[in-house]
């Protein structure tokens, strides 16, 4: 993992395998890292009212995720997770590392140029999505909103709910380390799974609307294929 600033942007993104490259082709340096390591998602065109208190998502949720765009093998960059924390922390759960890394994108994606990706600091509130450019701002920002009492944020990588899962941390500054974050949003990703045997689709979707199961079965039946597809380029390459 590697956090690599571009324009005065920090990006978090997988880090890279020894001897292996992600990028597939570009035209300048600062592109093909932006080109090749970001995740592609579409476009979002539609929004959702999910209500999930064991999930702690907050009300007004930007679910439009459902919707977006299909996602092809050609807008995805080749990636290796096994090598990588997402591989370190989803084995220590049982999770699997692209299944685990599909969440991350869904729950706090942020465009830059075109492209998507998990980003380490986002906030949800109050039907809002924000993208401190630090820790530091995403730190005061949270206390900003405790102070006015509201406390059902999602944040983070995983979008963690503090209301709901803040007590599994010792400090509110664990609940913005990336590293934490994930791990756990892979716990919480376990349990959910857990809950519904037999039917992958509806646990990984209680991650997001553990009450809705339609909603649930979307969402999940959407994090798999978004799995499939970035684990298919690492076999593929």
């Amino acid at each position: 993992m590697m956090i690599f600033s571009h324009n005065g942007r920090v990006l978090f993104l997988p880090k890279a395998p020894p001897n292996r490259s992600f990028h597939r082709r570009s035209h300048t340096p600062i592109k093909r890292l932006v080109m090749s390591l970001l995740l592609m998602a579409g476009p979002f065109d539609a929004k959702a009212q999910l209500q999930s208190r064991w999930m702690g998502v907050a009300l007004d949720v930007e679910t439009s995720l459902l919707n977006s765009k299909p996602l092809t093998l050609e807008t995805l960059p080749i990636i290796h997770l096994e090598t990588t924390i997402w591989g370190d922390i989803g084995t220590r759960h049982g999770v699997d590392p692209y299944l685990l890394y599909a969440v991350a994108l869904i729950e706090s994606s942020r465009e830059i140029d075109g492209r998507r990706s998990p980003w380490p600091w986002a906030l949800h509130q109050g039907g809002k999505t924000y993208y401190p450019s630090s820790s530091e701002e995403a730190l005061a920002a949270i206390r900003q909103h405790r102070l006015e009492e509201h406390d059902l944020i999602d944040v983070g990588l995983m979008q963690v709910n503090l209301r709901w899962h803040g007590h599994r941390v010792k400090h509110l500054e664990d609940l913005i380390d990336p590293k934490t974050n994930i791990d756990l949003g892979a716990r919480i990703l376990r349990e959910a799974i857990d809950s519904a045997p037999g039917n992958l689709p509806l646990g990984v979707g209680r991650y997001h609307a553990w009450r809705n199961q339609k909603a649930a079965e979307r969402y999940g039946s959407r994090a798999i294929a978004l799995r499939h597809l970035i684990a298919s380029q690492s076999v593929n390459d």
